[in-house]
Parts: structure tokens; sequence; C-alpha cells
């Protein structure tokens, strides 16, 4: 079966897309998936997606059978992405690395290496049509006969499109099929949708994939696969997004998208929406990725895609990378995101959050 990344709507920005993990083959520093018998069974699993303003938090319970003799196999999920673009500026500032990634074996937390994609170099396109860019991998020992829970988890950015097109999420189910047998007894996939979908993209042929159950109620949908063999290839969701309310001192925030809320709490747009809160931005032009947010006497330097930013000249560890973009043909970043957490430690910055009401409020 032939995949096809992508939807007939408007122009597709970046996203990192889930997969299940595959059977890895590790040569010369690169990975690819393995081409050929495979001892090891997947025999079910468990995929949790929980959907916000601007990402995807992804959990996946995995559990393997090794029908073979014992063997160290090479597990590895890749990371597949949407835009084709060599550098942080090509994708217009997004990231398309998986974040706060946790590989656990049997409650046991396992080390996972990020690795270059050689599938063609090995053959791994012979048994899938869509290109991988890079892939996590860590080796996971068997004893005959053993099963081992696997439990993957991470977060990433969701697909968003231009136009005011709609949010989507796409996860490949298919490597799964991959493992001894080409099936997998049972596959659960729930999507947590909560308080972020206005609506679903129902002009699209297919906004999210078919034979699923929408719990409105608990505003969830579900699939179960039974004998599952790599159809459907993929998992996908199409959507508008509810209005998120933005306060700064009781009054409301006009205009667009002042602020998203992720899992880790609100991501604001300092660029535009700094000055109410007190801030004042000065970005470099010639050096778009560095920007300094001062409050007061404090500043605040940071760095498009870096964890590590600097306040006040001592290094400070950020707990989501700022994303810097460029409209209009400026010499400089003009809409800089930064995680509220972060504006917190280094300003002091407060919110109170009603998910219920999508009513965020913020105390600078």
């Amino acid at each position: 079966m032939r995949i096809i990344v992508g939807m007939a709507v408007a122009v597709l920005c970046v996203s990192s897309v889930g997969a299940d993990p595959a059977s890895i083959l590790v040569r010369g520093g690169a990975a690819a998936p393995k081409v050929g018998e495979e001892h090891v069974r997947l025999v079910s699993e468990t995929l949790t997606i929980d959907l916000y303003d601007s990402e995807a938090v992804v959990h996946a319970d995995l559990l393997f059978r090794n029908e073979g003799p014992a063997d160290e196999c090479m597990m590895g999920f890749p990371q597949i992405n949407h835009q084709r673009a060599a550098t942080a500026a090509e994708r217009n500032g997004y990231s398309p690395d998986l974040r706060d990634l946790e590989f656990v074996v049997d409650g046991d937390p396992f080390e996972v290496k990020l690795l270059p994609d050689a599938s063609e170099t090995y053959g791994g396109q012979a048994c899938y049509d869509y290109e991988f860019e890079k892939w996590y991998v860590t080796p996971v020992p068997f004893t005959e006969g053993q099963e081992r829970r696997v439990e993957i988890s991470y977060r990433h950015p969701k697909g968003v499109t231009g136009n005011g097109g709609p949010d989507w999420f796409l996860y490949y189910l298919e490597t799964g099929s991959r493992w001894k047998g080409g099936s997998v007894e049972r596959i659960d996939v729930i999507l947590n949708y909560g308080t972020v979908v206005e609506r679903w993209c129902h002009h699209q042929t297919n906004y999210y994939t078919e034979g699923c159950t929408d719990d409105k109620e608990a505003r969830r949908l579900t699939w179960t696969f039974e004998d599952y063999q790599g159809d459907p290839g993929t998992i996908r969701a199409s959507w508008y997004p509810r209005e998120l309310l933005v306060y700064v001192d009781g009054h409301a925030e006009p205009g667009a998208t002042p602020a998203r809320m992720e899992s880790i709490g609100p991501l604001l747009d300092v660029g535009s929406r700094g000055e109410r809160l007190g801030y004042e931005l000065s970005g470099m032009p010639g050096t778009p990725d560095e920007c300094t947010v001062a409050c007061g006497d404090d500043r605040l330097s940071i760095t498009n895609g870096k964890l590590v930013a600097s306040l006040n000249g001592e290094p400070l560890a950020l707990t989501r990378p700022p994303v810097g973009r460029n409209y209009a043909g400026a010499p400089a970043w003009t809409r800089w995101w930064v995680a509220g957490e972060d504006l917190k430690r280094a300003f002091g910055l407060e919110w109170d959050y009603n998910p219920e009401t999508r009513k965020l409020v913020l105390k600078p």
C-alpha cells in the first residue's frame, strides 16, 4: 500500500509525525528499517494521543514477544518531517524534533540515540513508500520466549495549514505491522481532543480515519483494530481549533493567536503581545535567530530553537525551545513564541487557565 503524506488543503507547515517502532538495522552510525526475517512479534498496542493548541502528546504502550532464541533486538521509531527543509529558517522556525522523549522497557528507562536515516542504502524503501528523516533507536535484549512491555512517550508539534486552514494530526501505524507474522493481535487508539477542537474539518473527504467512535461527552475518538496487518496505514484527524480567550490585567487581548496552551502551560507570542505584558523586544538585523526580551532591569536573551538562554548574563535552561518567525520580509524575527513557564522564571509572570471556557488570564 502506498502512503501519501499530506492533505489537499493550502500549504502544509512543518510537523513531526509519529509512528510505531520497527526493527532496525544500524551500520556506520546510521539507521534503516530491517528487511527480512524477524522473530520478535508485536502482540498488542494501546496508543493514546492528547491534543493541545500547538502540540500533541503521544504515549504508546506495546507488548512484544520473542518467538526465537535469546537475542538483542534493535528497536527504533522514525521521525518523518512533512516539509523537507534543511534548516530551522527554512522550516519557518519550527523544529521537528520530538521533545520529552521517554523509552521505558518493563518499567526501566532505556537510553535512546538519534541516528540519521540510511533507508535507501540498506533497502528500507523496499518496504516503505515514504521518506524518513531520523531514527530514535535503542537495543532491547530478549531471552527465549520472553515478553517485554515497551512504553514510548513524547511531545511534538501538531500539523498546521496556511490561509486559515485546519489543524491536523497524523500517526503511522503501518510500521508496527512489520514485526514477526506481519500482524498485531489488537491495537487500541485513543485520541483525546478535549476543548481544542471547535469542529472537525468536514469538507475534507477523510477528516479523521474511518471506523472510529466519537464520544462527544468525553471528547474522545477511539479506534480498535484486531488482527491488524497494516491497513489503515495511518491514523489521522483534521479540525478547526477552538479560540483561546486571552486576558491581560482583566482586559481581553484582540487579534489572532496571542497565546497557545500546551501540556506544560501557555506558550506566548512576546513579539506581538510583549508590550502588553510589559516586555520590550529587541532583535538584531542580520542575526534573526537571536533576540532579547527585557522587563524592568531583567534581560532574557534567547536563540531560535535552543534550550539554553541567558538571564542577566547567566545561563538559563528553558522548558521549551523559543520559536522565532519572520513576516513580510522583516530583517529580524517579528514574532517570538516563548513558554510561559520560562517567562515566569525570568520575570515572575503568573496566569490562570480554565480549560472549559478556554480562558487564559495573564498576570504580569
